[in-house]
């Protein structure tokens, strides 16, 4: 189902939702405030390219939600993270628990 979920949300929704989502889930877990990812891997997990997941990034940046540095997520308000992320998130965390 989570593969499903996935296919479906990189196909239909906004590259900053997709990323905001991805981060939640690799948060989930790493147990960590700090997600050692690259924009490449990203770039391969959402289905888009790297500059597409440069400019994502400076959005949620530029909300104060993430900070990014060379290789390295940190995400400063979860909750924020949350509400900013497609409904996808919360569907796919149900098959979590």
């Amino acid at each position: 189902m989570q593969v499903a979920q996935t296919a479906a949300c990189n196909r239909l929704h906004k590259i900053e939702e997709r990323l905001a989502r991805w981060l939640l889930i690799a948060q989930d877990r790493v147990d960590s405030g700090n997600v050692p990812i690259t924009h490449d891997f990203l770039a391969t997990m959402l289905g888009t390219d790297r500059p597409s997941v440069s400019l994502a990034a400076a959005i949620l940046q530029r909300k104060k939600i993430i900070e990014y540095a060379r290789g390295s997520v940190k995400i400063l308000n979860r909750k924020e993270l949350e509400q900013f992320a497609c409904e996808c998130y919360a569907i796919i965390r149900q098959y979590n628990s």
